[in-house]
């Protein structure tokens, strides 16, 4: 679904489907220490920024080191601005790792090739050009600069580790969540017409939910092309707190639901999850050629999406502006708001579902033209907002983290009813509807079906399309 670009536009603002694949990969040997000194990162004209490993020598150092106090680079609304961290049970004897992140890795290199621009169904499963380097990290403490790989290494796991460690003190929590993979860095390219024209993945963080055999938090280098017309100007995706923390609510969502792949969504790396899918004019041009078919990995996938913001938004107190002055993000991700920035109410109408079906691709502007509903990021927002305001009128609690915390326990329970719904509906070969999965939502916060009438109120506001059946004479629930 990339678009090719002229030999001399290398580079991609956004990735609409990440072409990566576990195909080939391997991330064994990791106990062992390299007997020469690992290469640099390689670099790529399609990066913003040329990253290189601060500290080779440490990469084939052999003794072991436990992480303290570190400068990293945070997003705070305005500016991004150093800040000491203090990271807990980290230590750098293979790879960087932390009760979050199993092993930490860099350097990846994977190509696919297309037998015709924008023609998706023509493309290779990708061939792993460079297998990923173990990360290492030989300072204790200290500060590595900001657009080294270990710098982008540190500011990601710090963020990581927030939601990792919120999640630890939710009572509900699963003991066997896993700990996951951190890439940072990797170059993904796509080749077309024989080489001649070629895009590559920037811009993004990601989970995955197979890289080499574990899930992955994945990390993109900025663009080369965003940074030339000025989108993120003085941040990188990575330095914004939310930004991970919705991508570890993926993690929590598929620990407990139960759910890695719905229907015909993608597995390994190919079912990769970015954090947005703001497409190119490229790219939305050629959806409109090719169409499109919703399946339940599309209905499911929106679930997902408000759920991770939902989780991001929890973590941090519920507290607004964790999106300020982000790009494509500020007001359209933010759950207490309850329009998109355009002014849009973030209401799943009739008008925004029948967008949402739609077989025919729409051609979107810019991202800061306004929500895409065929995009299940807006969708996913639209979910998330409607699912706190019910939560909130249902606990009665005023906003800030004692609410949070109310409500995030109730989120965990959430996806345990979304993954045995989905069990039902794959074993009566019924399909996913929002519907179907939305009402899981209402049975969290009212598993008597008896709602107060204000969480009624706040569902007639979000859910407009769905709310008089399930309020209906003999219908599921009730208004108190």
């Amino acid at each position: 679904m990339l678009s090719g670009f002229s030999a001399g536009e290398v580079g991609t603002l956004i990735v609409l489907v990440l072409p990566l694949s576990a195909c080939g990969v391997s991330i064994k040997g990791t106990n062992e220490v390299p007997a020469a000194p690992i290469q640099q990162m390689r670099t790529d004209t399609s990066f913003a920024d040329e990253y290189q490993v601060e500290d080779l020598a440490c990469q084939s150092a052999s003794e072991a080191q436990t992480i303290g106090p570190q400068s990293i680079n945070l997003w705070n609304g305005v500016s991004t601005q150093p800040v000491q961290f203090t990271f807990q049970d980290t230590t750098s004897t293979t790879s960087l790792t932390s009760p979050a992140v199993a092993a930490s890795y860099f350097n990846f290199y994977q190509r696919t090739n297309c037998g015709a621009v924008g023609d998706a169904a023509s493309c290779d499963k990708g061939t792993v050009i460079d297998q990923p380097s173990a990360l290492r990290i030989c300072h204790s403490s200290g500060s590595y600069p900001r657009v080294s790989v270990e710098g982008v290494a540190l500011s990601s796991l710090a963020n990581i580790s927030v939601a990792f460690n919120y999640y630890q003190k939710i009572p509900n929590r699963r003991p066997d969540l896993a700990s996951a993979a951190l890439l940072v860095l990797p170059s993904l390219e796509k080749t077309y017409e024989g080489d001649t024209k070629r895009s590559v993945a920037t811009d993004n963080l990601a989970y995955a939910p197979d890289f080499g055999g574990q899930p992955a938090f994945v990390v993109f280098p900025k663009g080369a092309r965003t940074a030339a017309e000025g989108l993120w100007q003085g941040l990188n995706l990575w330095e914004v707190p939310w930004g991970l923390a919705h991508e570890f609510g993926h993690h929590v969502f598929r620990t407990h639901t139960g759910i890695s792949t719905v229907g015909d969504e993608k597995v390994g790396l190919d079912g990769v999850l970015p954090i947005h899918s703001f497409p190119t004019r490229e790219e939305a041009a050629n959806l409109a050629l090719t169409g499109r078919t919703v399946t339940d990995a599309d209905v499911w996938g929106s679930i997902n999406e408000g759920y991770a913001d939902l989780y991001a938004y929890y973590v941090y107190g519920a507290q607004p502006g964790l999106t300020k002055n982000v790009d494509c993000f500020d007001g359209n991700r933010e759950v207490s708001q309850g329009t998109f920035a355009n002014g849009e109410a973030k209401a799943l109408t009739a008008d925004i579902i029948a967008t949402f079906y739609s077989p025919s691709a729409l051609v979107p502007g810019s991202c800061k033209d306004g929500p895409n509903f065929q995009d299940i990021h807006a969708i996913g927002a639209i979910v998330a907002h409607g699912i706190d305001q019910l939560l909130s009128a249902t606990l009665g609690a005023a906003q800030g983290p004692d609410a949070a915390f109310k409500k995030v326990q109730l989120l965990l329970a959430f996806a345990e009813r979304l993954g045995a719904t989905e069990g039902k509906a794959q074993a009566a070969n019924t399909p996913l509807t929002f519907d179907l999965l939305i009402k899981d939502a209402l049975l969290t916060a009212a598993p008597d079906g008896k709602l107060k009438s204000a969480a009624c109120a706040a569902v007639r506001g979000a859910f407009p399309q769905y709310a008089d059946g399930w309020f209906a004479s003999g219908g599921a629930f009730t208004c108190q």
